[in-house]
């Protein structure tokens, strides 16, 4: 089983709907992760063959899934957070905004440990994937080694932002997935791709 994944922060799911319809149609793509969608109806959004599931928040973070769904949970403070589990894979998309840093370790730190250790062993899960918009300036080795720790890896190494930024990251627990990135007319932010 692999699944193949995309990331994207849209600026906005109401003005670019189309331009993510669009950007999918012709592609085999198992699992949309959005952020900073910038709604909490998602009713209006509805792309065929896949189901959606998001954070209620004015930020938003939402996942389409074009595989069945096991279990879904979201998580909004300081940070949102949605996660699915499909066969043996759990995948979270997570929005982090820059002003939210100083907020979010010890969350990471339960939250990690929960993915890694509880669910994994509950749902006997062969892969995590940890993916979304981060803004980890400032806090990126601190991150980096936080994740590491509950054995995580970032795999993004080209910037995913137009002033050359990474803030866009992706998390595994399994070997190097081949990561690719895109830049899209319709957002500031990279698409980046796991396969």
């Amino acid at each position: 089983f692999s699944e193949s994944i995309i990331l994207l922060n849209v600026r906005s799911l109401n003005s670019h709907f189309q331009d993510i319809c669009k950007l999918i149609a012709d592609r085999k793509i198992d699992v949309v992760c959005l952020t900073e969608t910038k709604t909490n109806v998602y009713d209006k959004f509805h792309i065929d063959r896949y189901s959606v599931f998001n954070c209620v928040s004015t930020r938003g973070c939402a996942i389409y899934s074009s595989k069945k769904v096991l279990h879904h949970f979201s998580y909004v403070a300081h940070i949102e957070t949605i996660s699915i589990i499909i066969d043996y894979s759990l995948i979270i998309c997570v929005y982090i905004p820059q002003t939210a840093w100083g907020k979010v370790e010890e969350y990471f730190n339960n939250m990690l440990y929960e993915c890694t250790v509880c669910l994994k062993e509950k749902f006997s899960l062969n892969k995590i994937t940890f993916l979304g918009d981060f803004n980890p300036s400032g806090f990126f080795e601190k991150l980096i080694t936080l994740f590491a720790k509950y054995g995580l890896h970032q795999h993004v190494t080209v910037p995913t932002h137009q002033d050359g930024g990474i803030l866009d990251l992706v998390f595994t627990n399994y070997q190097c997935p081949t990561i690719f990135t895109i830049p899209v007319f319709f957002s500031d932010h990279c698409l980046v791709g796991v396969v």
